[in-house]
């Protein structure tokens, strides 16, 4: 099966040089959002088409520690259960997953790396987005843009809980 990867991330993503990195802790953040829309220039000569592929998210991890030529790398890869929700237009629209339960997930590929889903979901190595399932060669321009995860709801409500008790102590 071809897999197509329209966006992902290696390591920590940071917001510029010298800024913190940006880190996804999935064990904590439950749910993942992000806006797409078809960016494909309005000249006529290519179309916007997914081939009946649909997006889903990936996080994963990669080692090859010896590089090239030495013993093969070894990795280990989860796909979400669940595609995204997605009706590619030329206007932002935004698209979410819930990923917080280990049964949004399903092992995609491991090869000798053998790392638990638990571990993978505590900042990530790799994430992004796989195209999956397309018929052909995908053709147009994905935009891509806002990405972020979101705390599952009991965490979310402990953090909010936690920043109304700082407030109230600087008082």
């Amino acid at each position: 099966m071809t897999v197509y990867y329209p966006a992902y991330a290696y390591g920590h993503v940071g917001a510029g040089q010298g800024a913190e990195p940006t880190v996804i802790n999935l064990a904590h953040d439950g749910q993942i959002s992000v806006w797409f829309r078809d960016d494909t220039p309005p000249s006529g000569t290519m179309s916007f088409d997914l081939k009946g592929g649909r997006l889903h998210v990936f996080i994963g991890e990669w080692q090859d520690d010896d590089g090239p030529g030495g013993a093969p790398p070894v990795y280990t890869f989860y796909l979400s259960a669940q595609p995204l929700s997605l009706a590619v237009t030329t206007k932002w629209q935004q698209a979410s997953i819930d990923v917080f339960q280990p049964s949004a997930w399903t092992l995609w590929v491991d090869e000798g790396l053998g790392k638990p889903l638990g571990l993978l979901m505590d900042t990530p190595q790799q994430w992004g987005f796989a195209l999956v399932g397309a018929s052909g060669v995908p053709t147009g321009l994905l935009g891509v843009d806002t990405f972020r995860a979101v705390p599952e709801p009991a965490t979310a409500a402990l953090l909010a809980a936690a920043a109304l008790l700082a407030r109230r102590r600087r008082r």
